[in-house]
């Protein structure tokens, strides 16, 4: 068997499956509504503490917003009969409404003035803020990592 290197989660989860004694089944892994990622320094890379809990692709108020676009957009479609391009500025904030519905809470995230509570408020106050547009551009990418939203089923 050729050696299998793990890189991320969901490959060292499959590996792991599949140097067990038993077959892989579909059983085996679930999808699950919601996943915590550390926020990465912007510059090294490194840890930082700081955890955001996210909606994932299953999560009922992602796929509500998700869901309501794609109906907007198809209405357009069906109007007009051509695909409405939006302006950057509605792109950056249906973007907002995404992070904003997607961010469940979090916690250890700090500022120089002290720790942030997580309220709404503060997550536009965090989204919004120009000068941390790296925060949300990270948490941005991490919504689309479908392996972050994927576990080992209980079941197994």
């Amino acid at each position: 068997m050729k050696n299998l290197t793990p890189t991320d989660n969901l490959t060292s989860r499959l590996v792991s499956s599949i140097t067990e004694d038993k077959p892989f089944t579909l059983d085996d892994y679930e999808d699950v509504q919601t996943a915590e990622i550390e926020l990465k320094h912007p510059i090294s890379g490194g840890q930082t503490g700081m955890i955001f809990e996210i909606a994932g692709p299953e999560h009922p108020a992602r796929k509500r917003l998700v869901q309501a676009r794609q109906r907007r957009m198809r209405n357009e479609l069906q109007k007009s009969g051509q695909i409405k391009l939006n302006d950057p500025t509605e792109d950056d904030q249906d973007e907002l409404e995404l992070l904003i519905a997607c961010t469940l809470g979090w916690r250890n995230i700090i500022t120089r003035g002290g720790a942030i509570e997580f309220t709404p408020e503060n997550v536009v106050a965090l989204y919004t803020d120009p000068k941390k547009h790296w925060v949300r551009t990270q948490i941005r990418a991490k919504l689309d990592e479908v392996e972050l939203f994927i576990r080992r089923s209980e079941i197994v």
